[in-house]
């Protein structure tokens, strides 16, 4: 058979190999097989056409994802190079440093007042401020002064007391009290180391049967707490 040319599947006539169409029996021929492949490599290297909006979409997650992996290393690059917390060791999980601890467990100090400007005491009659003392206070101390004015002797007593033996006190019974001024015009207080319990700071006018007092002053309990 002459180069170029080929035999017919169906009529085995000769017929050029490029041929599609037998020209004996009319029949129809395959695509040869070098233009079969020409056109499957030629489909296949076909760009495919991506839509604008799509596009946009992976540019920004691209952008973000930079983004991200920036940040990232930066915080890691930070913590890095962050110098160890005073007083920590490895593995520790409390959230305060040493400093802030130290700083919670402070003493701290509590004051309030027993007798702050005047009073007025009729005759016959006492007048009492009660306080407490907590468990665990430390450096408990009533500090202050006073002053009397009216009767003829211009005179108060002032008594400091736990509230039992204030109590004996009252009923002129036998008892132990931390301060008593007796019968003055002018006193100063200064108690110190105070164990804890309750107290009652006294302003006593029962000894004058007609004459009211006024009492000026500044008196205040302290202490620290834990």
């Amino acid at each position: 058979m002459e180069a170029g040319f080929k035999a017919c599947p169906f009529c085995a006539e000769p017929i050029r190999e490029a041929a599609t169409l037998c020209r004996y029996c009319n029949r129809t021929l395959g695509v040869p097989t070098s233009a079969a492949g020409a056109s499957s490599r030629n489909a296949l290297l076909k760009p495919v056409a991506i839509d604008p909006a799509t596009k946009i979409v992976f540019r920004v997650l691209a952008i973000c994802g930079a983004c991200f992996l920036v940040v990232w290393l930066g915080f890691q690059i930070f913590e890095n190079s962050r110098p160890p917390t005073p007083g920590a060791s490895a593995g520790s999980t409390n959230p305060l440093s040493a400093v802030a601890r130290a700083v919670v467990q402070a003493p701290r100090p509590v004051r309030q007042k027993l007798l702050a400007g005047n009073i007025e005491i009729a005759a016959n009659q006492m007048r009492y401020a009660t306080f407490a003392i907590r468990a665990g206070a430390t450096n408990a101390q009533v500090n202050g002064e006073f002053q009397a004015f009216g009767g003829s002797g211009n005179d108060i007593q002032v008594v400091l007391t736990d509230v039992y033996d204030f109590e004996n006190w009252k009923n002129n019974h036998p008892t132990n009290v931390l301060y008593n001024s007796n019968k003055v015009t002018n006193g100063v207080v200064t108690v110190q180391g105070i164990p804890a319990g309750q107290y009652v700071l006294a302003f006593d006018n029962r000894f004058s049967a007609f004459s009211r007092k006024q009492i000026t002053g500044d008196i205040t309990l302290s202490y620290t707490v834990p």
